[in-house]
């Protein structure tokens, strides 16, 4: 069984870097749980905020 990562911790570090600079197990979980928000229009903080809220 695994644990549960929240999407705050999983992006913790990574929140200014454009998607395709992302490993793909970010990317798969930002497709999976960051939709519907398109993570390259966000700022930083803004994608930050968003992955606390989620």
């Amino acid at each position: 069984m695994s644990t549960f990562q929240s999407l705050a911790t999983a992006l913790k570090g990574q929140y200014h870097k454009q998607l395709a600079e992302l490993s793909s197990d970010a990317q798969r979980r930002i497709q999976q749980d960051f939709a519907p928000w398109p993570w390259d229009s966000k700022t930083p903080r803004e994608r930050c905020n968003i992955a606390k809220q989620w």
